[in-house]
Formats: structure tokens, sequence, C-alpha cells
């Protein structure tokens, strides 16, 4: 008797719980910094609204076209480099003057540029702004316009790059541009660093960098490169299109597996051959995926959308405490969710021999991880392991990729997981409020990005670091990044001018 009263007050509790937690959630978000300075910009052709009425007479069109044309296709040879790359250092330095004339350009080669803008108070940390001027190869013949022709069709500039990553680069230029010519400073020292080689890891370009950086003494209050976007339809349960500040980022790891046999005819095959045993390693990664976890940065977001959501939908994001062993089940059928919770193994290479009448000495394959914070590339190369449990298959990392664990929320304090107000983190505070001058209406969440970045070579000199590009995407233009017809909007280009002078003029908020 007694037992089933208790029961019964212990259900009632967690459901009154669960109610408290839905209705404080649900609460309308708050959007615009009240004290959020207003961008001005008189003294530029961009207009905060979006496009100019003639985008064709606009010096700020022009040169995004320029940038666009140039082919910087990250050379392939590690030993090598392309006449491109430092072509588009000279764009830099010859287009904008008034920049030029506060913050010098230091080049350190082909694959690394960097500037000091001095800003008012010496005392306080410099911030840093990071982007990428290298693009990744493209396939002629599958695109509609010449990719590096840069070709404006119905408000579109169609280009390798417009997306990944020379227009955070170039609209950062724009904007510091700007307010060099009206006689801006800001409120401490600024630093812009671009690398070369992003797209094939970074080591020439902003590995250097931060080596650079480190060696002078120099560490960073926060620094912004690109990562997640404001995105639009993403999430179909969302009401509201989500801007989507990464605070932390996945690792990247890739192992490779080997099974050896003795080479020999195909007509006498041996009883267990080296590709079966592969392939049953394989089966074993693919049947048993890495355990799931909900990161506090990923709780956050969660709890954020409550109020975007329907009722049912936010009752049980509002109380994941309760109902994450049955969301995770349901989240991980999609691949682009299941990713946000889970160390991923993708086998992307399965090789062996290449005669069809020769059993090859050797077969193997390669699984591409990204890493959940938190965890480490030791661990996952133990997990796989213990997954494929079969010492015919040796189990290493890869020799020809850098190992790299995941940047946690605090980089110089990774046992630091949480951040229970945003406002806490280093330059949340001004990059939320540029977001909501210029993406109005639309809630700024905490997020994780699981591809990699450059920024991820500054971690030993930064306090934080931030990953957003200040464009609106759907799922089919988040598609084209890499891909072909890649292309960016102008109303895009113009909005993230206006949303870096935003983020310059408050940078004394952080």
């Amino acid at each position: 008797m007694y037992s089933l009263v208790f029961v019964g007050i212990g259900v009632t509790l967690v459901i009154i719980i669960c109610l408290v937690r839905f209705f404080l959630l649900r609460k309308p978000l708050k959007y615009a910094d009240p004290n959020l300075v207003q961008t001005d910009l008189s003294d530029s052709s961009v207009s905060p609204n979006g496009v100019p009425s003639d985008p064709l007479d606009d010096p700020a069109f022009h040169r995004f076209r320029m940038a666009l044309a140039m082919p910087t296709v990250t050379p392939e040879d590690k030993a090598r480099t392309n006449p491109w790359l430092k072509r588009f250092q000279e764009f830099l330095v010859e287009e904008y003057p008034a920049f030029g004339k506060v913050a010098q350009a230091n080049v350190v080669d082909d694959f690394a540029i960097w500037f000091k803008w001095p800003g008012k108070n010496e005392e306080k940390k410099p911030v840093l702004f990071i982007a990428h001027y290298d693009v990744v190869p493209v396939n002629e013949k599958a695109w509609t316009h010449d990719p590096f022709e840069a070709v404006l069709e119905e408000g579109y500039l169609y280009a390798r790059g417009a997306l990944d990553t020379k227009f955070t680069l170039v609209a950062l230029m724009e904007a510091v541009e700007a307010l060099a010519a009206r006689g801006f400073q800001p409120d401490r020292d600024v630093y812009l660093a671009f690398g070369g080689d992003e797209e094939r890891n970074g080591t020439r370009g902003a590995q250097v960098l931060a080596n650079h950086f480190a060696e002078e003494g120099i560490r960073f209050s926060w620094l912004l490169d690109e990562g997640s976007v404001v995105a639009d339809g993403s999430l179909k349960a969302a009401r509201k299109p989500l801007a989507l500040v990464a605070l932390e980022e996945k690792g990247y790891v890739n192992l490779v597996l080997t099974v050896k046999q003795a080479p020999g005819h195909s007509s006498r095959p041996p009883g267990v051959q080296a590709g079966a045993v592969l392939g049953k390693a394989l089966s074993a990664i693919g049947k048993r995926p890495l355990r799931p976890r909900l990161l506090p940065v990923m709780k956050r977001f969660f709890q954020g959308i409550v109020p975007l959501v329907d009722r049912p939908t936010g009752f049980i994001l509002a109380n994941l405490w309760l109902f994450w062993p049955l969301l995770h089940r349901v989240l991980g059928r999609n691949a682009t969710l299941a990713a946000l919770f889970r160390t991923t193994m993708a086998i992307t290479i399965v090789k062996g021999g290449n005669t069809e009448n020769v059993l090859p000495d050797q077969v193997q394959a390669v699984i591409n991880c990204r890493i959940l914070p938190g965890e480490h590339a030791h661990d996952v190369l133990e997990q796989v392991k213990k997954r494929i449990g079969d010492k015919r298959v040796a189990v290493d990392y890869h020799p020809d990729f850098l190992v790299d664990d995941p940047v946690s929320l605090f980089p110089g304090n990774p046992e630091i997981r949480d951040v229970k107000d945003p406002r806490d983190f280093p330059g949340w505070v001004p990059v939320k409020g540029a977001i909501e001058r210029h993406f109005p209406g639309c809630p700024v969440l905490p997020f994780l990005n699981t591809a990699l970045t450059d920024s991820r070579h500054y971690r030993s000199i930064t306090d934080a670091i931030l990953r957003f590009a200040p464009m609106k995407l759907s799922p089919r233009e988040i598609d084209r990044i890499h891909g072909d017809d890649e292309r960016i909007s102008l109303e895009n280009y113009y909005t993230g001018i206006a949303f870096y002078i935003s983020l310059l003029e408050n940078i004394s908020d952080s």
C-alpha cells in the first residue's frame, strides 16, 4: 500500500518537474540588444537593408568578383604552391588602401598573410578574425557557368569559393575598409589572419600563423572563423531560421585497417582470404557505432528551440534528462543529427589488388572518424580495435593525415564542459548582437561544428573560438559547398559586410 503511494508521489513529482521546465523554457526568446551600436553605413555603398540599388556600379561588388575569379585551388603536392595564392595576397593589399593605412600587411609566404589593426585600449586582449582564400578543385563539365568567371545571374554569384570561404574573407575586408575610411578605430587590437591551404589541413597557412603569434607571445580573447550559418529550413520542426554559432568542434582522425596475406595465383585461393577478414571487420564497425552522448552545448541548443517547436516536441526537449534515452534513438535515424551526439566512423576507402587473377599481398580500408568533444583520437583507435576483435586486422593512424583531437569550449581549460550563460563566453555578446541586428527574429543558439576549420590550429593562443559565417542558407544551398554550381546571393554578401561592421563596432562588449 505504502509503496504504491510513494510511486504515485514520485510520478507526480516527475510530471510537475517536467511541466515546470517546459513552461520556463517555453518563454519567448528575446532578440535585439537595445544597447547595440547601430551600424553607420552613410559613407559606404553598403545598405543595412540588403543589396545596393545598382551593384554593378559598386566597388564592393567588383572586388568580390575579382576575388572569386582567382583560381586559388589548394596545391595537392605539399611541396608546391599556386601563383594565384600570391596574387590573391597582392589583391588584398592593393584593393583596400584605407585599411592599409591603419593596418600593415604582413606576408609570411604564399600561404599566410596577417594584419594588425591597433585599437584604443592596449590593456585589453586582442581579438582575431580568420578565413582562408584557397578553394577545392572543380569538375568544370558539371558546372552551368565557368567556376572562376563569377557570373551574376538572378541575384547570385556563381563561383568556386563563393560560400567556402572567400565570402567571409572579402566581406570582412570590405567592412574594415569602410570603417577605416571614416576614421573608426576599434576598441582593442584587431588581427586578421588568412591562410592558403585550409582545404589541405592548414599546416602551411593557419598553423604557421598560429605558431608565429605564439612565438610573439600574443594571446587572443576570442577568435571568429567560418563554421555554422543561419540555417533556414535545416530543422523542419523549428518555425524560424536558426542562427547557429558553433562553440565546439569535432576532432578528426583517419584510421587505416590492414590485413596481409601471401600473394599468389587466384586459381589457388587460401581457405580464409584477406578480403574476407577485412570485410568482417568493416561489418563489425558498421553494426556497432560508438555510444551516443549529449554534449552540454547541444543540450543548450535543444533547450533553445523549445519555444520554436510544437508543444509535444517542446515538452520532450525541455526534459532531456528524462527523454534522452528514447530521443537519441529517434534522432539517430537522421545522419546529420546523429553526427551531433556521436563520434562517427565512415568507411571511405577500400582497396586491395589491381589485377583480377592475382591475390593481393594486403588489403586496406580507411575509416574517417569525426571525434566528439570529450573523447580523444587514441580512445577511438582502441574502440575500433575492440569492435573488430581480430588480431589479423592491424589498426593504426593513417600516416598521411593529421590527428586532431576535438576543440572544447575553452581550449585553455578543456575540463570546463559547460557554460550555463552564453554571455559568459568570450565574444558571444558582440557576435550575438551583430546577428540580431542583421538577421532579425532569428534565434541565436550555441552549436557543435562537425567539420574541420582552420581555427583548431589557434587553440593554444585563444581563450575561446566562435565559428559562424553570416549568411542565411537553405539545405540545398548548403549542399553547394564543395559542390557543383557553388553560389552566393548578393543579399548574403552585403548582409555579411554589414554584419562585420556591426561586430567590429561592438567588440568592446566582449
